[in-house]
């Protein structure tokens, strides 16, 4: 004897699998994860200190 499969409830099982799946697919695809944006950010923020750092400021004239 079989058992009993409420047609309803498999379509949607179905449907979520899908979608999950492709939702996966667009996450690997079109994110960046948390770690890698903070490190940038953290990269640019030592870059833009190591440009001011070397700045070279000139004294003004009253000419």
């Amino acid at each position: 004897m079989s058992n009993v499969v409420n047609l309803r409830m498999a379509r949607k099982q179905k449907s979520r699998k899908e979608r999950e799946a492709t939702a996966e697919q667009n996450r690997a695809l079109h994110s960046i994860p948390k770690k890698q944006r903070d490190l940038k950010k953290a990269q640019s923020k030592l870059e833009q200190a190591r440009l001011n750092g070397h700045e070279i400021i000139s004294p003004e004239s009253d000419s």
